[in-house]
């Protein structure tokens, strides 16, 4: 183990350029930077934690928050971090705030191949030129968990794509990060190219597109899997197509499940062609989400499918400014749709009622309180075809209860 800090190397390049493959670098509290060319360079086979008040005997002893670690780029040419390319499952960086990096591609953290750990960081305030305001990952297996990625822009100038997380190629994980108040052209929130990334149960709010794609999510020509996300508030603000929400393009498509998207919106701009509230699926498979509360101008729907491998089965929209339309070739079953005032299903009305789709009330009761809502118990849902099971539009955690109960559902905005 080797330590920086005042009381031992009083430069993390300088301790990080001592550590082997299999060394722990524990790093006290305090401010490291502004960062200069070349940058710090995690290497191969190491964990580097922040955090530490310098007395601690045990790693579980730090603290995080209270003790900040921060790495400070210089805003100008170099980014907070870069992970060694190809850097195994051991390579671990964790516990730091990685601030004001700026690069053409991951103002905050880079990293390239292998499968490394990035974990319980706080990642604000930094920007790339190309893609991956606060993380870019390109061929890499990375677990990316338990973060807190926000506020990644410079100024007035907006990363391409991808303004918390960039993804291109390579089967990452990101799951259970707070990704909020980033702005990129597309994806403001996380952009998935190419890629088999697991994106889930992810806070996904307020992040914003200003140019086109999706506010929160936008996943292109990816086998990804995007399963119990919150996906809140997130805004399309730029005059080219997209979604506040969500936007999946390009084949192979993602697997879409058990998500909450509520109080998305696209914003009015006089030249957008067309922009939807919470989702535009034009491939991949959705299954029992939850869409709510999401607003677009005028008659646009808060949902718009389209592409023939497009399944969209077992969810709940509702209270949306419009509801669904698809397009010919889009499979659509045992959906309800309702309290749409530009309507709940734009399409052809004999494959809404062959789909086992529905118009009815969901009868959702809201706890504005506690930002909770649940079904009551006489909502008429849906058969499945196997084994006569019944199918919740909306997913498990939205379930049928008593008026006035305390069961569980989809926090709301």
């Amino acid at each position: 183990m080797a330590e920086a800090g005042a009381t031992a190397f009083p430069r993390l390049e300088l301790v990080l350029a001592a550590a082997t493959p299999g060394d722990e670098v524990w790093v006290a509290a305090g401010r490291y930077g502004p960062i200069e060319v070349p940058g710090i360079v995690l290497p191969e086979g190491v964990g580097l934690y922040g955090g530490f008040a310098g007395t601690e005997t045990e790693r579980d002893q730090r603290d995080p928050l209270r003790h900040a670690t921060i790495l400070l780029g210089n805003g100008l040419t170099v980014r907070g971090i870069t992970i060694a390319p190809d850097a195994g499952g051991d390579t671990r960086l964790d516990g730091f705030h990685i601030r004001n990096g700026r690069a053409s591609e991951g103002g905050g953290v880079y990293c390239k191949g292998g499968a490394p750990v990035i974990a319980n960081n706080i990642i604000t305030a930094n920007a790339a030129i190309e893609a991956g305001g606060g993380i870019y990952c390109e061929d890499s297996a990375a677990r990316i968990v338990g973060n807190a990625i926000y506020g990644n822009r410079f100024n007035t100038l907006d990363t391409l794509s991808g303004g918390g997380i960039y993804v291109r190629r390579g089967a990452p994980v990101i799951e259970g990060n707070r990704i909020y108040g980033n702005l990129a052209g597309t994806g403001g929130g996380i952009c998935c190219q190419n890629s088999t990334a697991e994106i889930r149960r992810n806070l996904i709010l307020a992040n914003r597109a200003s140019l086109a794609g999706g506010g929160g999510i936008e996943c292109i020509e990816s086998r990804a899997v995007i399963a119990h996300n919150r996906i809140i508030g997130n805004v399309l603000s730029g005059e080219n197509v997209g979604a506040g929400g969500l936007v999946t393009w390009g084949t192979p498509g993602p697997r879409v499940e058990n998500n909450l998207l509520a109080g998305n919106m696209v914003s009015p701009v006089a030249n957008r062609p067309v922009g939807y509230a919470a989702l535009w699926g034009s491939s991949g498979r959705f299954y029992h989400n939850t869409i709510l509360r999401s607003w677009a101008p005028g008659t646009l729907p808060a949902v718009q499918l389209s592409g023939e491998d497009v399944v969209f089965a077992n969810n709940l929209v509702a209270f949306n400014s419009a509801g669904v339309a698809f397009e010919p070739g889009v499979s659509l079953r045992r959906n309800c749709a309702f309290g749409h005032p530009g309507g709940d299903f734009r399409g052809n009305p004999a494959r809404v009622l062959e789909g086992g789709n529905l118009t009815a009330d969901p009868s959702l009761v809201i706890n504005e309180l506690t930002a909770k809502a649940h079904l009551l118990p006489d909502f008429p849902l849906p058969r499945c075809r196997r084994a006569g099971r019944v199918c919740r539009p909306g997913g498990r955690p939205l379930r049928a209860g008593p008026a006035g109960g305390s069961g569980s559902g989809h926090r709301l905005p």
